[in-house]
């Protein structure tokens, strides 16, 4: 005598809900778009670095052009101070945006996820006389360090009262300022500002 065991129950059966299922594929379709516009934006902003700094290139071109014109066709003439001082200040204009670009257009944009903000604030707040050589920025944002030169010691907490401006700086306060006089040019002082006490020891 056989004895036979039906295993088949119905309760087991996984019962699948299209509903769910179009709602998951709406969910995977909404991420995707997303990642795909936060792309294109982040694209787009580096192609109008890229433009920008074309741009730049193409004035600092002209600006040499015109100084050998200068200097061919006044070569008889005296040092001018005051065409010192104007090229001068080109070249400080230039030292402090060409850096901040060229490291933009360089580079991938995918590198600049977390920070990508605090550039731009950066580069919103540009403030003759002031340039920035290196650029430290950490933890999201809360830790920045800001190396670079100002033509004038009053201009640093200037700059810094500017950059207060910018949403990616709101209640960044820098706890520590070293300013000294720079060794490549007299007028000038160089200036280190950080955000956190801890990277000031």
């Amino acid at each position: 005598m056989t004895q036979q065991i039906n295993l088949y129950q119905s309760t087991v059966i996984v019962r699948t809900s299209p509903l769910a299922a179009c709602r998951l594929l709406l969910a995977v379709g909404v991420g995707i778009g997303l990642l795909l516009l936060g792309y294109g934006v982040v694209r787009w902003q580096l192609w109008r670095t890229e433009g920008h700094l074309a741009d730049i290139k193409v004035q600092e071109q002209a600006a040499q052009e015109r100084i050998v014109e200068l200097q061919q066709t006044h070569s008889t003439r005296k040092y001018s101070e005051t065409l010192a001082r104007q090229v001068a200040q080109l070249k400080a204009e230039r030292a402090a945006r060409l850096p901040l670009l060229t490291l933009l257009a360089d580079h991938s944009p995918d590198q600049f996820s977390g920070f990508s903000e605090h550039l731009q604030g950066l580069a919103r707040e540009d403030l003759e006389g002031v340039w920035l050589r290196d650029i430290a920025v950490a933890e999201g944002g809360h830790s920045l360090v800001l190396e670079g030169s100002a033509l004038r010691a009053e201009l640093v907490p200037r700059y810094v009262q500017r950059l207060s401006r910018q949403a990616s700086f709101a209640g960044l306060e820098f706890a520590s300022l070293v300013m000294s006089r720079s060794e490549e040019r007299n007028e000038a002082v160089d200036f280190i500002l950080r955000s956190t006490l801890e990277e000031a020891q």
